[in-house]
């Protein structure tokens, strides 16, 4: 009855006969959430009774690294009853309607009875902290990966409402350890994509400094999952957890997590006083550096849903970025050693999104192919915007045009435009970027397409975009 005021019509519970269905009450029938956990207050008791009695049939104690994963399988119908629970306890927690004091009083009863010895006369905030030791105590005792995922799922929520930068790093820290345990369900394939995903999202989002995160998240998983490995291989020495089959939500978690940053910048630069413009230029560049080494990832994983998530947050990137201009015009030639590289290193991930943008079209991808003019239009106008920087600061004479050549996604010219000089078509892509790192800004469609690399004033420009 709680499940279904919480979340409406949905599906049978997973101990119920086959084909069976819950059915909806009637809009005139349901009750408010605060009446329904008033007269629900008597029951807590026994569903925390049930819990801890499926925990131990289940083997839920600090020695749940000798479960095997038969074992763990063996207890799927048990895993099943307590993810329920579990379901319910994290819509009672998150439920937008227990806002305001007198609503979060209502969540007391709840609190009491799934907290470590919570007195009586508890008030919120202490049923919230006992909540939270109970629930992350019982994290690592668990058999099973998708239950502990639930577990610190439902930890967000109770971290939110304490509001405590202490639980939110120590949470965070957990995430981190669930993906460092070798699991029973590991080499199961059933890892629930949606679990990865929130579990990465809760460490990367309560982590003390989430660029930092990022980053060792990129150097540390990401760039480590081989490509050419199936799906369900464990291939990171240290994450047992992760596999190909992770990579996908990987990628799509850290890129978001990265954009937000870029859009939340972009409000910070809008406010910016003088004094905090060397935080602002710091966060830009690990912001950057974040966004071009993900960019960069797409050359080896061809795969439509990748390309897709990097054209629809990259374009949400390039938007910010312009905004934040003119505080980099601004700050320019008192901080040109910091600008210089920010524009250049968000050069080449502008030419990668060039590259996407052109398989999109010539692959016909109807997803790619709707965001495509839309992402083109903003990499041309932060071409022109980069041109009036210079401008505006005295460096027009380091902008230059040229004709970006036609790639593929991972960099290699199209057979139609390579040069007859077979030794410069055999370049590397590292050697390609090399020649080109002194611009800041790249920008193109095709062959007739414009492009410009910005260097140091008075500058030479690349030697292959003259030619062409």
């Amino acid at each position: 009855k709680v499940d279904r005021v919480l979340a409406g019509p949905k599906k049978a519970f997973a101990w119920a006969k086959p084909g069976a269905a819950v059915a909806a009450p009637r809009r005139s029938a349901r009750k408010d959430v605060v009446t329904l956990l008033a007269e629900m207050e008597a029951v807590w008791p026994a569903v925390r009774q049930q819990f801890e009695e499926t925990a131990k049939l289940l083997g839920a104690t600090e020695d749940t690294m000798d479960v095997t994963e038969d074992d763990a399988l063996a207890g799927s119908s048990l895993s099943d009853v307590m993810l329920t629970i579990l379901s319910i306890l994290e819509k009672v927690v998150s439920c937008p309607d227990l806002i305001g004091a007198n609503e979060q009083a209502c969540l007391v009863p709840v609190l009491r009875c799934f907290g470590a010895d919570t007195p009586k006369d508890a008030d919120a905030s202490t049923a919230l902290l006992s909540t939270f030791e109970y629930l992350q105590r019982l994290v690592k005792e668990v058999p099973t990966f998708v239950l502990s995922s639930a577990l610190v799922s439902i930890l967000s929520h109770v971290a939110e409402r304490c509001n405590r930068p202490a639980v939110d790093t120590e949470l965070s820290e957990l995430a981190l350890w669930c993906f460092q345990r070798d699991w029973p369900d590991a080499a199961s394939k059933l890892i629930d994509k949606e679990s990865v995903t929130k579990l990465l999202r809760v460490h990367v989002l309560l982590s003390q400094d989430r660029m930092d995160t990022v980053e060792q998240m990129l150097v540390e998983i990401l760039t480590k999952i081989d490509p050419q490995s199936k799906a369900h291989e464990c291939s990171v020495d240290g994450y047992p957890m992760v596999s190909g089959q992770c990579f996908r939500p990987f990628f799509k978690v850290l890129l978001e997590c990265t954009c937000e940053r870029f859009v939340k910048l972009e409000s910070e630069a809008s406010q910016l006083e003088k004094s905090n413009l060397p935080l602002l230029l710091d966060s830009m560049t690990k912001c950057v550096s974040n966004f071009s080494h993900l960019v960069k990832i797409t050359k080896e994983w061809e795969d439509s849903a990748v390309f897709y998530a990097s054209l629809k947050s990259g374009n949400r990137v390039v938007t910010a970025f312009i905004k934040m201009l003119p505080v980099l015009s601004r700050c320019f030639k008192p901080e040109q050693q910091t600008v210089n590289p920010i524009l250049r290193q968000f050069q080449a991930s502008t030419r990668t999104l060039q590259h996407i943008c052109a398989h999109g079209k010539v692959q016909q991808d109807k997803k790619m192919v709707a965001i495509v003019p839309s992402v083109k239009k903003n990499l041309e106008m932060l071409l022109y915007k980069v041109k009036a920087l210079l401008d505006a600061n005295g460096c027009i004479a380091a902008w230059w045009l040229g004709n970006l050549k036609h790639r593929t996604v991972r960099g290699e010219e199209v057979l139609s435009q390579l040069q007859e000089d077979e030794e410069e078509g055999g370049e590397e892509e590292d050697g390609k970027e090399q020649d080109e790192e002194g611009g800041s800004e790249a920008n193109g469609e095709s062959s007739d397409n414009n492009s410009v690399s910005v260097g140091e004033e008075g500058g030479q420009a690349e030697q292959g975009d003259e030619s062409d």
